[in-house]
């Protein structure tokens, strides 16, 4: 038999001969005892799922060299494999043998020659070793087809060879995604598959990995038997006490798993019944994260609601079902809070059979949630009416009171029954008589989880921790005759309840106690002082940094950096210049050029060969794209060209690069990153560090920063410094700098100057290192901030950043890399350095307490 691999799928079968003995000698066939091996009838192969899911149309369009796992019959599916027996003769031997073969040699030719190979075929130690050479789809059998649509893919119900392992794999076709053209790997995959990787968590769906082939990409996550769609389905025929039992326990877990996403800085914002699941054990799971987005600190421009120029379908229109409103008007700024209201519309259906707000339209959907909540003013929601889609012709409603219609159904106050009825006349009968019987379904409890979560403005909306912490998840008051709340009694009166610092948020076990979110090793406490935002809380902000700097310990150390044969510092430093170059003509964001140089660098490590020049230009645009893909509004609703758009913007600067260069190197470089995408970048904690110093991007000291951050991603020897630090020093040096330039006055100027003793007071703290703009970052966030930093390390990369300022910046002048320069021309002109860098001074900045006292003088 020859050791070598042949490309198709096939699925183990059951047709080895009976007489095949158990002894030694049973492994060489015997003339009489069993059919010879060359008589024998090989395993027949399935049809692909290529095949199968297609016309016989599309089917002569496809090519039929693409590989795929096979189709699995139910009979098929309920067969168990066999546990290879361990104590057999040679098992080590042929285990290592077949683990060096394709999936269809083990299959077809290794698995028919005898019992033992058999058991060997089937077992799970060999697929598992296997797997590192095997590409994802040949590690599966298909048991069935479960969806089809253009954008989202096919979906396959598969099991994995070697076990009982039911997985969903996932294929998009990457040129029927994009209305028969081929513009690379859709956003959406992308985001999937770089995002949903890192979590790990009892409530949200697992990841198997994800991988490309050829005009196909594939991704395999966990299989969960059960949608809620389903689910709300079967609640229909239970009693009351059991649907509410069921809901509460289920909810429970959902906002757990959506508290995870929060806090690790993930936004689901596609939250509907389809979307969430429920596993054999009763384990909730959220799933479909190809929607998800990363949050930024502070808050950046979002993909608003996809605009939709033809007629929704109908799996659309029920998506609509569950989108808050800031989206619908297409604001781009927008935060975690938009799950909230998923939420809220969810529990209406889960608890009353009923969708809140079932629509056929946009227009149709705002219009329904100001009939019940009240048209957006500028007292009440000024973003609103300056959003994109508000119009001053929608009609003018005053929306219902909820602990108004908690009374009026609840505690039977005729008074409110009355106000209500007259509230609701001419057209609104309907939403009262639904949010009526939702009260007398839900309780006044269930009222108040309703009235926090479904709310206009999103700054009064609460978040998952908050609604956790509500009443009606106590199991306690269950069975006690405990009387009314006071956080609820406070509600009911028509009276603000005070989220976060109420005198009931003690009464239950926090998240934390209840291991919901995994508390950080040597986290500090919360900075006293933290970003203002309606949007998102202070912890949240916090717990986010926090995820970022665990993730920069493990992706950022000094043996990950290297640079392949033959290609040295300036080289780099020239591609670099050139990403951010491209970045400028296309008008992408600051953080996506630094993702961008992250990957490129990440893909410089992993080369051990020379690279060629003209292929390097291609991996340098194409970084970029993929960075766009990852980090910015997304633009893939229709048919798109980005391919083409970053071609020509690369040959306007004198690259000779193409789309289809760019594609090819796309689909052969995201595996090869293992689809790993969120890295921690120098601008995503600068932006996080300026505000915490109440500070702000767009001023001098902003803007001065973003300019040292942007020059440092020239510098490869400082690569071996955490992207945190540098954006610390980024800070403080900016802070240094513009102090020192407005301490000294123009040459007209100087003899007023001399008047003012507040401008000699302040040349004289520069002189001693001290900087009054960093006060606030000096006394309440340097020593919670900076607690990981170390005196060297520390004042090295100061050093660093002094040198790469007046040193390399003039080298990279003469080497004509002035992208950089460009892009902060007015900065950059500006900027004058002092005679000397108070080192010394500067530091403890920039270190907790415990350091300070290491630095001399």
């Amino acid at each position: 038999m020859t050791l070598q691999q042949t490309p198709s799928s096939f699925i183990l079968g059951e047709n080895i001969s009976p007489n095949i003995g158990d002894d030694e000698e049973s492994m060489t066939p015997h003339p009489g005892r069993q059919t010879p091996i060359c008589q024998r009838r090989p395993l027949q192969p399935r049809f692909s799922f290529n095949c199968m899911a297609l016309s016989p149309t599309k089917r002569r369009k496809q090519s039929h060299s693409e590989e795929s796992p096979l189709k699995l019959s139910k009979d098929e599916c309920s067969r168990t494999f066999r546990t290879p027996r361990t104590e057999a003769p040679c098992f080590s031997l042929w285990l290592e043998v077949f683990r060096r073969l394709g999936a269809a040699d083990i299959v077809t030719k290794a698995a028919p020659v005898c019992k033992q190979w058999r058991e060997v075929a089937q077992g799970k130690e060999l697929w598992s070793l296997a797997a590192h050479h095997l590409r994802l789809v040949d590690q599966f059998v298909v048991i069935e087809k479960l969806v089809e649509r253009r954008s989202k893919g096919r979906i396959f119900k598969c099991r994995r060879l070697g076990s009982e392992d039911v997985v969903l794999l996932r294929v998009v076709d990457l040129e029927l995604t994009n209305a028969g053209k081929d513009d690379g790997v859709p956003t959406s995959f992308i985001r999937e598959a770089a995002l949903l990787s890192e979590l790990r968590h009892p409530n949200v769906v697992r990841h198997f990995g994800a991988e490309i082939l050829d005009k196909r990409a594939v991704t395999c996550t966990e299989f969960v038997h059960e949608s809620w769609s389903t689910w709300f389905k079967r609640l229909e025929i239970k009693l009351p006490a059991q649907r509410m039992a069921e809901v509460r326990e289920n909810f429970m877990q959902m906002l757990t798993g959506l508290h995870f996403l929060h806090h690790k800085g993930l936004m689901h914002r596609n939250l509907k019944p389809d979307n969430i699941y429920i596993d054999q054990w009763g384990t909730v799971k959220i799933g479909d994260f190809t929607t998800t987005r990363m949050l930024d600190v502070p808050f950046q421009a979002y993909t608003p609601e996809d605009p939709k120029e033809r007629d929704r379908s109908g799996r659309e229109m029920r998506r609509l079902w569950y989108r808050c409103p800031e989206m619908i008007l297409r604001q781009e700024i927008y935060g975690p809070k938009v799950d909230t209201w998923s939420v809220g519309c969810l529990f209406v259906e889960a608890s009353t059979g009923r969708t809140l707000f079932q629509s056929d339209s946009e227009i149709d959907h705002l219009f329904r949630i100001f009939r019940l909540l009240g048209t957006p003013t500028l007292r009440n929601w000024p973003e609103a009416v300056t959003a994109k889609n508000f119009s001053p012709k929608f009609p003018l409603y005053d929306g219902f009171s909820f602990p108004q219609v908690t009374r009026a159904a609840c505690l039977r106050s005729q008074q409110d029954q009355e106000l209500l009825l007259q509230q609701a006349q001419p057209d609104r009968e309907d939403f009262l008589q639904h949010l009526t019987q939702m009260a007398r379904v839900v309780g006044v409890e269930g009222m108040v989880l309703l009235d926090l979560s479904v709310t206009i403005p999103p700054s009064s909306r609460a978040t998952c921790e908050d609604i956790l912490q509500l009443p009606f998840f106590d199991r306690r008051r269950l069975h006690s005759q405990q009387p009314i709340d006071p956080m609820t009694e406070r509600w009911l009166t028509g009276r603000q309840p005070q989220l976060g610092g109420s005198p009931w948020t003690g009464r239950m076990p926090s998240l934390r106690e209840r291991n919901a979110v995994p508390v950080l090793p040597d986290s500090p406490e919360l900075p006293p002082v933290a970003i203002p935002s309606s949007l998102m809380n202070s912890q949240m902000v916090w717990d986010i940094l926090n995820v970022m700097l665990e993730q920069e310990k493990t992706s950022w150390t000094l043996e990950d950096w290297s640079l392949p044969p033959q290609f040295d510092a300036n080289a780099r430093a020239a591609h670099v210049d050139f990403i951010i170059a491209l970045t400028t003509k296309l008008f992408l964001r600051s953080g996506t050029a630094h993702l961008a140089c992250a990957i490129f660098d990440k893909y410089l490590t992993l080369q051990q060969r020379p690279v060629v020049p003209d292929h390097i230009k291609v991996v340098a645009t194409t970084c970029l794209k993929i960075a766009d893909c990852f980090a910015e509004q997304s633009k893939e609703y229709y048919k798109q060209e980005n391919a083409v758009e970053y071609a020509d913007a690369a040959v306007g600067l004198g690259k000779s690069v193409t789309s289809s260069q760019l594609l090819t190197c796309e689909k052969e470089m995201l595996p090869k990153l293992n689809f790993k995408l969120h890295h921690p970048t120098i601008q995503w904690f600068l932006q996080c560090y300026i505000v915490y110093a109440r500070l702000s991007m767009v001023d001098d000291v902003g803007k001065t920063a973003s300019f040292i951050a942007d020059l440092m991603l020239l510098d490869f020897e400082m690569l071996i410094y955490a992207p945190s630090l540098k954006a610390q020093c980024a800070v403080l040096m900016a802070a240094f700098l513009v102090q020192e330039a407005e301490s000294h006055p123009p040459l007209a100027e100087k003899e007023k100057a001399k008047m003012l003793p507040a401008q000699s007071n302040s040349v004289c703290a520069i002189s001693q290192g001290k900087v009054s703009l960093l006060e606030h970052w000096d006394n309440q966030i340097r020593d919670s901030v900076c607690r990981a930093n170390l005196a060297v390390d520390t004042s090295m990369c100061l050093q660093a950043v002094v040198r790469m300022l007046l040193d390399k910046r003039r080298e990279w002048k003469s080497l004509q890399l002035n992208a950089v320069e460009t892009k902060h021309a007015q900065i950059a002109r500006k900027l004058a350095y002092p005679d000397r860098f108070p080192i010394l001074k500067l530091v403890p900045y920039i270190l907790p307490n415990s350091q300070i006292r290491l630095i001399p003088g």
